[in-house]
């Protein structure tokens, strides 16, 4: 960062949004030559970089003044971050400002770093808590950052969202950056969560409803039809339809891949049940809805499980 003694910047510059267009008593100018008005006062109680700056400008000699005429004396200091991650960094140090809501992980970090480098802990706080949105979309990237910046919370939130990756091997940078023992622990986890999952499937279904406090088996059509064959039988003296049986061993297919609760929201996970509910006249009316109920039932129970898996 360093005082500019350029020419002013070009007139056709996009305007700048509010409250950065009105008089203040200095400028940030980013890199690509876009003008912010704002108050040294606010930017030093906000980064002990910007108290610590000895070299924070006097006004500027008329022959280098800024662009904007209702403005003229103003000092003028060049920031080498953007106009938009600079706008961001400005928004969450502002007064009643709100966390931006991000388009992408790319700009997450932008505004995540900038913060880190003026030292504006509150601020990275505040990002922190928007990172929950791309924890089931770019996870790794999320862990490495998590990792890099002591962002424990974080860290746990994108181990989970790691749990949907079909590819858990899949290298990306930031993964270079991470260090064997934080990408070891990233894996174990995924593996302890799958082999927890594994016990699951490999309960029976008797057994399940057994040990479901949401569960109970008295409540399905695929436990009490008289319809449907063959029916195989269980120690509660009911049977249960084999579509069911099937979809059953169909769910733990996903979660071996998946093991996420969030990987049941799926609705076509339920499509090759209705098609065998179909030939049933007794199910056929009641399964679809009773499916997508037990799903519910069922995810919130294997989030349950996978919530006692240390990470």
């Amino acid at each position: 960062m360093e005082k500019t003694s350029t020419e002013p910047s070009d007139k056709s510059a996009p305007t700048v949004p509010p409250p950065f267009d009105k008089p203040a008593d200095l400028i940030l100018r980013s890199s690509d030559g876009i003008d912010y008005n704002v108050y040294r006062c606010i930017l030093i109680l906000a980064s002990p970089i910007f108290a610590d700056m000895w070299s924070l400008p006097q006004p500027t000699p008329p022959s280098h003044r800024s662009h904007q005429a209702d403005t003229p004396d103003l000092p003028v200091v060049a920031i080498p971050e953007t106009a938009k991650t600079l706008e961001t960094l400005l928004r969450l140090i502002y007064p009643l400002s709100t966390v931006p809501d991000f388009a992408s992980m790319d700009d997450f970090k932008a505004a995540f770093l900038v913060a880190h480098k003026y030292e504006i802990d509150y601020t990275k706080t505040v990002l922190s808590s928007a990172l929950s949105k791309f924890s089931g979309l770019e996870p790794l990237r999320m862990y490495a950052m998590a990792v890099r910046y002591d962002l424990p919370d974080v860290a746990r939130l994108a181990a989970r969202g790691f749990l949907l990756m079909q590819d858990p091997l899949a290298m990306i940078d930031e993964v270079k950056e991470l260090d064997v023992v934080a990408y070891h622990r990233l894996l174990v986890y995924r593996a302890r969560c799958t082999n927890s999952l594994k016990t699951l499937g490999d309960t029976s279904l008797t057994s399940y409803f057994k040990m479901s406090s949401r569960v109970s088996p008295y409540a399905w059509t695929w436990i009490y039809c008289k319809t449907c064959h063959p029916r195989l039988p269980n120690q509660y003296g009911h049977r249960c339809t084999l579509w069911f049986k099937e979809h059953w061993k169909r769910l733990f297919i996903v979660l071996a891949a998946t093991p996420s609760a969030d990987a049941l929201a799926d609705p076509a996970l339920n499509d090759e049940a209705m098609r065998e509910v179909a030939k049933c006249e007794t199910c056929g009316p009641l399964a679809p809805r009773q499916l997508r109920k037990f799903t519910t039932l069922f995810a919130a129970d294997v989030k349950d499980r996978l919530s006692e898996v240390p990470f």
